[in-house]
């Protein structure tokens, strides 16, 4: 059985929530901890953030690079709701997935 994994960024002044759905069929657990770590960060601690500018923080950018070579063998999907659904986003992802 495979790994799904959900992630969310709150656009709370676009009004709106963006949630990436990653499915793979192994955990990615391990290789996220490995691109963490060569990028010079701390799994458990320090994570990717999609808005940081990627020109003043090198460590994001090469991390950017690591987890997009792992995406090219996992399926992606997306879904999106208006930012006053949040509490309901657990289950939209799921209607989603």
């Amino acid at each position: 059985m495979g790994s799904f994994y959900l992630d969310e960024s709150i656009q709370t002044r676009a009004g709106f929530i963006v949630g990436a759905f990653v499915y793979s069929g192994r955990d990615l657990t391990p290789s996220v901890f490995s691109a963490l770590e060569k990028s010079g960060l701390k799994p458990g601690v320090d994570e990717f953030k999609s808005g940081a500018h990627m020109a003043n923080n090198p460590e994001q950018k090469q991390l950017r690079n690591y987890l997009s070579a792992l995406l090219l063998n996992a399926r992606v999907g997306v879904v999106v709701v208006p930012a006053s659904d949040r509490p309901m986003l657990g289950v939209e992802a799921l209607c989603c997935l």
